[in-house]
């Protein structure tokens, strides 16, 4: 038979080429027998004679069609197995009987419970019910009393002496013990609850929901995204009046990261300076995911990146700005917000899937990694709290963050080192089989043509995702002589066409808004789409700060004063500075405006482009009558 004709029933037509299918990992012993099976289909393939071919492999037709045909069946998640059929014992699917010979009985038991549905009810039944003495325990009959009721059950039930199960010598003892185990295995779940406590519970819980992160094998189909408490105290180094650099602790930091299930590898991570895991820090993760990779400077004495270590991103050409199909995620308020669902959807295209409650094994391999890195990485250093309050590594981890001054730069390069590390380490596990998982990338994506797409250059200009268009009206008056002027966020914005232009009072506007910097926006008319330029914030309001800055200041107790001052920023870091020796959460709060500033000072590497956000005509310019000078 043609090839290409038995080839077509495959969906997708780059994998009717033979040339195409991705080469497994089999045993050395097995090695010889594989390749002896692929060359026969490879030839098959690309000679028309089945004939010739079956004579210089010396083989048969049928041989070699029952080859092929266990390479076109599917796997339990319906991708084509491929030569990953040509290996032993390579069958996944469950046993099902379909012969009704007395010769074997394999899969009978199962096979006549479902043919009567009412003797498995029974059974369970009274298997809920302890069987009225107790007879039954952990599965395991203990007690003939207990078979001798189910062979008057099927009695019962119109089974006759001369059919399965009555006509064995055992009355079916092997396959009800089997049934019962089954039953058991059900009930376990309240049993550990209520015997070894929720966690226990969890786990097994979850094991459905691990085994099925597992089957992923396509890198950047499937990405787990998590967030994670650092079992670390540090310091921030500041700077007194009297010019002593001084330790001020900031407690503990998040960390948020994002593993491709795939190759295991850390396609991007984001060190978070809130109290609470925030929604631009959740985006900022996603971005950096996708941005290219750049090593950090790195000032630590014995500190470096090994050969051949990085983020895929910026080591493996091809993986920068690529997309990923599904993202995992927990049922954090942030992951369930349509803010968030949208912004995914329009740049990078994925889909999202919420885990179920309290079943973090739904996540195996981001969880597995935070692990890892608290008790290979945090766990190490002095100033580490442990996993819990009792943990006997807590030892005043606040006094030793400040001795050894351990700085939260020092940190951030630490976690990026052991990040590259991390990604360059090789593993035994499936289905990496001892590379590394830039090494599995690098493979993989280099050589199969199926991997995902990647981000767009007109849509590259949406990361940051911490961008949003909002619409506003323009307020004024000219009566009053009030310019016009637009509110947002309890700051005004004016400036650029908007000075003067007396007949735009009362109009919407779509202002495009950067959260990092929220001091400047721009501005289009909403019903001709001519561009306002950039307005910038009126003080108190003027100097470059995030709208999370905005948000602190503004329900602030002393707001009023900070308002009052004609600078609201630096009044606010003044205050701070007041507090810094009393209290964490103001080093804290302190440190994540210097991040801030630096942001904004680096937003340089990655400009705004407010053409990809909105249509961009003739900017509008007023009439000159309409310019007044106050």
């Amino acid at each position: 038979m043609n090839a290409k004709r038995i080839l077509s029933r495959i969906d997708d037509p780059e994998l009717r080429n033979l040339h195409n299918w991705l080469d497994v990992k089999v045993p050395e012993e097995e090695r010889e027998e594989y390749d002896a099976k692929k060359r026969l289909l490879l030839d098959w393939y690309d000679n028309d004679n089945v004939a010739e071919v079956v004579r210089l492999h010396d083989t048969t037709v049928s041989q070699l069609y029952y080859w092929l045909n266990k390479c076109l069946k599917t796997d339990r998640t319906g991708r084509l197995r491929g030569f990953a059929g040509l290996r032993k014992y390579s069958g996944d699917r469950t046993y099902i009987r379909t012969s009704d010979s007395r010769k074997n009985y394999s899969g009978r038991f199962r096979a006549f419970m479902q043919a009567h549905p009412r003797i498995a009810e029974a059974v369970e039944q009274a298997y809920n019910n302890g069987f009225a003495t107790g007879a039954s325990h952990g599965g395991v009959l203990l007690e003939k009393s207990v078979l001798n009721w189910f062979d008057k059950l099927c009695e019962h039930e119109g089974i006759r002496q001369d059919q399965y199960p009555r006509c064995l010598k055992t009355k079916g003892r092997r396959g009800l013990n089997g049934f019962l185990r089954k039953l058991d295995e059900r009930r376990n779940a309240e049993k550990i609850r209520q015997r070894d406590g929720t966690t226990a519970h969890t786990n097994f819980m979850g094991t459905e929901a691990r085994d099925e992160s597992r089957l992923c094998v396509y890198p950047y189909r499937e990405v787990e995204v998590d967030a994670n408490y650092m079992d670390l105290m540090m310091v921030v180094l500041v700077i007194t009046p009297e010019g002593v650099v001084k330790p001020e602790l900031i407690g503990r930091c998040w960390v948020y990261a994002a593993i491709d299930v795939a190759s295991r590898a850390i396609i991007g991570y984001h060190l978070s300076l809130n109290s609470q895991v925030t929604k631009e820090d959740f985006l900022e993760c996603i971005a950096k995911s996708l941005r290219p990779w750049k090593p950090k400077d790195i000032n630590i004495p014995g500190l470096y990146y090994p050969d051949d270590t990085g983020l895929p991103s910026g080591e493996i050409k091809g993986c920068g700005w690529r997309r990923f199909s599904l993202i995992r995620l927990d049922n954090d308020r942030i992951h369930l917000s349509k803010d968030t669902g949208r912004k995914l959807m329009e740049t990078i295209g994925c889909a999202i899937h919420l885990g179920k409650p309290a079943v973090p094994l739904g996540r195996p391999f981001i969880e597995r990694f935070f692990g890892t890195l608290n008790v290979l990485g945090w766990h190490q250093l002095p100033a580490t709290t442990g996993s819990d309050p009792n943990s006997p590594l807590r030892r005043h981890p606040g006094r030793a963050a400040k001795k050894y001054r351990i700085t939260l730069d020092e940190i951030e390069q630490v976690l990026d080192v052991y990040i590259a590390r991390h990604n360059a380490t090789s593993t035994g596990v499936a289905p990496l089989y001892h590379t590394s998982p830039l090494q599995y990338l690098e493979n993989f994506v280099l050589t199969e043509p199926l991997v995902p797409c990647r981000v767009p250059e007109a849509l590259r200009a949406r990361l940051p995702l911490s961008c949003d268009v909002h619409r506003k009206t323009i307020r004024g008056s000219r009566t009053s002589r009030r310019q016009p002027v637009i509110n947002w966020e309890n700051a005004k914005y004016k400036g650029g066409a908007l000075r003067g232009a007396w007949s735009l009072i009362g109009q919407k506007v779509d202002i495009l808004v950067n959260y990092d910097d929220v001091s400047k926006l721009t501005a289009v008319l909403a019903k001709t789409g001519a561009s306002l330029g950039e307005l910038g914030a009126q003080p108190p309001w003027h100097r470059p700060h995030s709208l999370r800055t905005r948000t602190r200041i503004t329900k602030h107790p002393c707001r009023v004063d900070f308002e009052d001052s004609g600078d609201a920023i630096l009044a606010y870091q003044q205050f701070i500075s007041n507090r810094m020796g009393s209290s964490t959460k103001a080093a804290k709060e302190l440190a994540r405006m210097a991040r801030d500033a630096d942001r904004i000072a680096g937003t340089g590497e990655h400009p705004i482009d407010s053409t990809e956000y909105f249509e961009r005509p003739p900017e509008f310019e007023p009439s000159r009558d309409e310019w007044i000078d106050f």
